[in-house]
């Protein structure tokens, strides 16, 4: 075939191909290169986002410290420990509610249905606090709270602990 052509129509082949061949050279340096400084910018970015991000988190972290060594240093709080611990002691020397079912019903209706199906345990119980004190106060400060569920903390005074007259 290549007989068949002219000197004239060989040469102007071959330019045209060298032409096309520096052409698609050239396409394909300017891709790499624009996908070279785009992943760039896109990583510089993301860099700055990460070091944004990390810089709020650092500040509402120290702010957070801050507001504890305040609420730490307050009288109120050093004398409520105290009260605390020994209300925590008393509540361990009584026995541990004798029904389970109103804890049950709680975790059911108001834990474990809001779980992801992934998370649910197999049973409330395995939420149940483990030792006596703890289920009497989640007794009495939480199943038998006449608050709804997101306005708890409004209860002023528990209802008294079985087999105890006061609270």
């Amino acid at each position: 075939m290549a007989n068949y052509l002219s000197i004239r129509s060989k040469l102007l082949l071959l330019l045209i191909i060298s032409g096309l061949a520096a052409a698609l050279s050239l396409s394909v340096i300017g891709y790499l290169r624009s996908d070279t400084a785009l992943r760039s910018a896109v990583w510089d970015q993301l860099v700055a986002i990460r070091e944004t991000k990390k810089a709020d988190i650092r500040r509402y972290l120290q702010g957070q410290e801050s507001a504890f060594a305040v609420f730490a240093s307050e009288a109120q709080l050093q004398e409520a420990i105290p009260a605390f611990r020994a209300a925590f002691a008393e509540e361990k020397a009584l026995a541990a509610p004798t029904s389970r079912a109103g804890f049950l019903k709680f975790y059911d209706e108001s834990v474990v249905a809001k779980l992801p199906a992934s998370a649910r345990p197999l049973s409330a119980d395995a939420l149940l606090p483990t030792d006596a004190a703890g289920l009497r106060l989640q007794d009495r400060y939480v199943v038998h709270n006449p608050h709804a569920i997101g306005e708890r903390e409004r209860l002023e005074q528990p209802p008294p602990a079985e087999g105890n007259s006061g609270s």
